[in-house]
């Protein structure tokens, strides 16, 4: 019996199929990896602006309900509306709360957020500003708002 009539691979052939096969499982398994680091960076970025511009709209929103600014400080701000009920408004570098109910929560990073009354002190408009940061990124977004003056209010001054 001679070994050249007998069908299969040789040593060679196996080991260089075990090579190109080993070499394209390890790119794949790079472009995989590339991949989902790319998503995860996409996706942080997206959740932070998405949180922040929520955060911006829903205080813009309370404001713009409220009827006067209670109190404002370097952590909190109060707004009150015309029926007495009051909205707090605090944040500790890290979350934003809404009457102690978490509106702006980060796991990994933080926020910073400013409320400024515009164009001194009588003015009812109000800057806000609130900066998210993650691992990765950093998003900011503002906006003006007012508490508006309410038409009775200005109809009993003119009695």
């Amino acid at each position: 019996m001679r070994l050249r009539d007998e069908k299969g691979f040789t040593l060679q052939e196996i080991m260089v199929a075990m090579v190109v096969s080993s070499i394209m499982i390890s790119l794949s398994l790079s472009l995989f990896l590339f991949s989902h680091k790319l998503f995860s960076m996409w996706q942080d970025s997206t959740e932070l602006k998405a949180t922040v511009n929520r955060t911006v709209q829903l205080m813009s929103l309370d404001i713009q309900r409220s009827s006067e600014l209670v109190g404002l400080s370097d952590s909190a701000f109060v707004l009150q509306s015309a029926s007495g009920k009051r909205v707090l408004y605090r944040f500790d570098g890290k979350n934003v709360y809404r009457d102690d109910i978490e509106v702006f929560v980060r796991h990994q990073g933080g926020c910073n957020v400013r409320v400024t009354q515009e164009f001194g002190s009588t003015s009812r408009l109000y800057h806000i500003a609130v900066t998210g940061t993650s691992r990765t990124h950093r998003y900011e977004a503002q906006t003006i708002a007012a508490i508006p003056y309410s038409s009775r209010a200005e109809f009993r001054a003119s009695l």
